[in-house]
């Protein structure tokens, strides 16, 4: 059997397979070995109505990748000011020196020193 990337649609029909052979396993029991009650079948219902709701809210691939999108575009912004940010700053330490050399030169002392 290959094996297939699993959607969401592939995951349901998986389950509805399983649902189909389980009821039919389940009739041959009820068959042969002892005679289940109309509530113990929709107690397997409501498990597996249940586990398709769960099913149903995970991301499709399309929403997923749109989100993954989102947020690496914001990471790569994040990125470029931490750049920019940096260049100034190294911008801002030399300004400071040369600001310190011409107060030193004209004998202006300045508020920090």
């Amino acid at each position: 059997m290959a094996i297939k990337k699993a959607t969401k649609k592939t995951l349901i029909q998986a389950i509805e397979e399983l649902f189909k052979k389980e009821r039919s396993h389940t009739e041959e029991l009820f068959r042969k070995e002892r005679i289940y009650t109309a509530a113990e079948f929709a107690k397997i219902d409501s498990k597996f109505d249940r586990l398709e709701e769960k099913i149903n809210l995970l991301p499709t691939k399309d929403g997923h990748f749109k989100k993954m999108d989102k947020v690496i575009t914001e990471l790569q912004k994040v990125r470029e000011e931490q750049v920019v940010q940096s260049g100034w700053k190294d911008e801002i330490a030399d300004l400071d020196h040369r600001v310190k050399k011409i107060e030193k030169h004209v004998h202006i002392s300045s508020p920090t020193s």
